[in-house]
């Protein structure tokens, strides 16, 4: 029934009824191909072509392409996409070219790709006439509800796999996948918002199929000419189709294709954050974060997919659409098969201690029903529980447990508001194999304005009475704690963002790590007290996102998101400026980003872990032999690493939830102990100096301490969603955490006095 929609719709309904067609003219928005402010028809009548055979209903969309409309198709009696090229783009090879992918458009028949019912030229008008579905695409269903549910995801992605291979297998490339060129039929962007496992899971149509070559005038699209420009949009780009779109196959669409499963999976596309030149710069060479880190309940497996398809050389790719489908249908399968296993079994079978889950079967986790872990267990939930592998019973050595015993850190208390003279009220003591809780909620002891667009990353000072804060825009604030927190220092850094920092040992030096493709790292004076005197490292050639000090702070270690660690030997100048040698040692062997650096209290071994699910350790001169110092398993990639300071013994944080506990004997490391409780990616570790315990931190929001002992969670905090970067002081005591908005909060967990 023909609509006035200006005057019989709601802005959102207006919207929704021109998402609903296979349009493919343009839009103001990222990728979106209609327009979403329709114009009347009696206003647009002198512009509505006369098409023999069609009767025009009403304007559906408009952009650098033409028009599209909602049109009776006379002779079949039918409402069909009616798209109107414009006159302008009409030259002869335009239209040669615009008739032979028609007709091979026209070719393809499949339930996930729009079907072309005609095509011709009258007059001035190139018209192509296609199916018309009501739907919203897979941009603005996103945009409006969110990143997807993960099998909702899978499911989208599989269908326009499906499609994609039927294309592939008479000859076609799509060139220009992306959201807004994916309609899910029966979805309503504006409709009220229903529960993930209630979002109908409609057909998903490749819209446009065979067309590419003639897009390019959206306002987020690059033209691809006769002449070899480029063509298609950035944002989804394969690297080759960047060098030269005429010569790409298949395994370009499916580079496309993941990076629409990551923008359903996260919200945005790979490298959303660069301007435009900078962008395809990353797509060429640089490493997508995983998608895991931006949220916790995806999967390795999925990441492992999505990585897959986001591989640089075509060749490392799934290589056609139907190997895709078959990885993504085995992932559903798996899901089913544990949905009916978990039915049979029931919740009591599940929570045997010492039980683990199959390692090699991939389960899909439900979504979690809150971004903040509870702050006490629920009844009948089990506890979290240190599981000892089978093989491994005596794995820690007795005398790595007895050096964990020793004297503890009496540093001055510096951050603590609290009179000297109050004493806190101890906590009751815990009921028997109940994990205690502390001292109740964590004090807030101070809120910070960080810096503006968000703060990225943070540092306490080893003294406790410093804070520094990096921004995404580069800006670098300090503060000082002696009594009411002082803002010391305000500098404005690298224009890509601060994406690391350390303070040295005896806290004259800051280093801190950019974000730009030039990987530079910036040391700076802290005895200026406008911290001027700095010098600058060169080597990285990406975004630093690791730096540590050695105890001594004479080596400074970097990683960075070119999959290389570099171990600096600093120098220091006659006028006390500190600098780094002209070639640092490199190690290289990572396969992806490296997420953390930490030197061995002895300075003689440096461990990193990376985004590729390792834990490397080196030594100067040479990297060891994989088979005793790569430790790999199935826990993920992994976010934080860090030795004990008072026995041979390293713990990782993991994107499967847990922290890993290594002990060292000799050069080989043998897995001690895994500590399970975590709900979400652990992304930072530290051992505070007393020995006795290691305190870790997930993206979810939670702190635990654990006792090293007995592998017993002691304490819990739910800290609430953090968005930017999060430091512990060195004695795990106090937690800074930073937001997207640039607000520092820091808290303390817990006093000197608290057992």
């Amino acid at each position: 029934m023909k609509q006035n929609l200006t005057e019989r719709s709601t802005p959102a309904e207006s919207s929704q009824a021109a998402s609903s067609l296979a349009g493919a003219t343009g839009s103001p928005n990222r990728g979106s191909t209609v327009v979403s402010r329709p114009i009347l028809p009696a206003e647009a009548a002198a512009e509505t072509p006369a098409i023999p055979g069609y009767t025009i209903l009403e304007k559906l969309g408009q952009g650098g392409m033409g028009q599209v409309f909602k049109a009776m198709q006379e002779r079949l009696d039918r409402i069909v996409a009616l798209k109107v090229i414009r006159q302008d783009r009409q030259d002869t090879e335009a239209v040669r070219r615009f008739q032979k992918e028609a007709r091979a458009a026209a070719k393809l028949s499949h339930p996930n790709i729009v079907i072309v019912h005609d095509f011709d030229q009258v007059g001035d008008n190139c018209f192509i006439a296609m199916e018309y579905v009501e739907g919203t695409d897979l941009y603005h269903l996103v945009k409006e509800q969110g990143p997807l549910p993960l099998s909702q995801a899978c499911d989208y992605t599989r269908q326009v796999a499906l499609g994609l291979q039927h294309a592939h297998e008479r000859g076609l490339v799509h060139r220009d996948i992306k959201p807004a060129n994916l309609l899910v039929a029966g979805v309503q962007v504006g409709a009220p918002k229903k529960e993930p496992a209630d979002v109908p899971e409609g057909v998903v149509k490749i819209l446009d199929m065979g067309m590419a070559l003639l897009h390019g005038a959206d306002k987020d699209s690059v033209h691809g000419a006769a002449d070899g420009g480029l063509m298609g949009t950035p944002d989804y780009m394969a690297p080759e189709q960047a060098l030269d779109f005429r010569q790409v196959d298949i395994r370009a669409d499916l580079y496309s294709l993941g990076c629409t499963f990551y923008f359903m999976l996260t919200g945005r596309p790979p490298f959303d954050e660069y301007p435009l030149m900078r962008k395809m710069m990353m797509h060429q060479q640089g490493t997508v974060r995983p998608v895991w880190e931006l949220r916790s309940s995806i999967p390795p497996e999925i990441d492992g997919i999505v990585q897959k398809l986001l591989a640089k050389k075509p060749e490392n790719r799934y290589q056609t659409p139907a190997a895709l489908v078959d990885a993504l249908n085995a992932l559903l399968a798996g899901e089913k098969a544990t949905d009916s296993e978990q039915s049979r079994a029931g919740e009591t079978e599940r929570g045997k201690a010492g039980e683990e889950s199959p390692s090699l079967t991939f389960r899909i986790p439900p979504e979690p029903v809150s971004a903040n872990a509870p702050s006490s267990m629920a009844p009948g939930r089990s506890a979290p529980r240190r599981t000892v592998p089978g093989d491994r019973s005596a794995a820690t050595p007795k005398e790595a447990v007895d050096r964990l015993a020793t004297t503890r850190s009496e540093a001055p208390d510096r951050l603590a508001t609290t009179p000297s003279g109050a004493r806190e009220a101890e906590p009751p003591a815990p009921e028997s194999g109940e994990p205690r809780r502390g001292p109740g909620a964590p004090k807030k002891m101070a809120v910070l304005q960080g810096p503006a667009g968000g703060a990225s990353a943070l540092a306490f000072g080893p003294n406790r009475d410093v804070l520094a804060a990096g921004g995404l825009q580069g800006a670098l604030r300090f503060w000082e704690f002696h009594g009411t927190p002082r803002e010391r220092i305000i500098v404005q850094s690298f224009e890509t963002g601060v994406w690391s920092l350390a303070f040295s040992p005896d806290q004259r030096t800051l280093a801190w790590g950019s974000g730009s493709l030039d990987g530079l790292v910036c040391l700076g004076d802290l005895t200026d007290p406008t911290l001027n005197r700095m010098s600058l490292l060169h080597r990285h050639q990406a975004p630093v996102d690791a730096l540590a000090f050695s105890g001594d702070g004479k080596m400074l270690a970097t990683g960075s998101r070119d999959q290389t660690v570099r171990w600096w030997e600093l120098i220091q100048t006659e006028d006390g400026m500190v600098e780094g040698p002209k070639e640092p040692t490199v190690f290289k062997g990572h396969k992806g980003e490296v997420t953390a650096v930490a030197f061995s209290p002895d300075g003689k071994t440096l461990a990193s872990s990376s985004r590729d699910g390792t834990v490397r350790l080196w030594k100067r001169g040479g990297f060891w032999s994989k088979e005793k110092v790569t430790l790999d398993g199935k826990w993920g990639g992994v976010q934080a690493v860090a030795f004990a300071p008072l026995a041979p013994v390293l713990a990782f944080g993991c994107q499967d939830q847990t922290v890993r506990i290594f002990a060292v004997d000799g050069n080989t490391y043998k897995e001690a102990a895994i500590l399970r409780g975590h709900e979400g990616a652990v992304r930072s570790v530290l051992f505070p100096p007393e020995g006795q315990t290691l305190i870790s931190f997930c993206d979810k929001g939670v702190a635990i301490l654990w006792d090293l002992a007995s592998g017993a969670e002691t304490h819990r905090w739910a800290l609430g969603e953090v968005t930017g970067g999060v430091a512990f002081t060195v004695d795990g005591r106090y937690i800074a955490l930073g937001s997207a908005e640039g607000v520092v909060k820091v808290l303390r967990l817990f006093s000197k006095k608290d057992k």
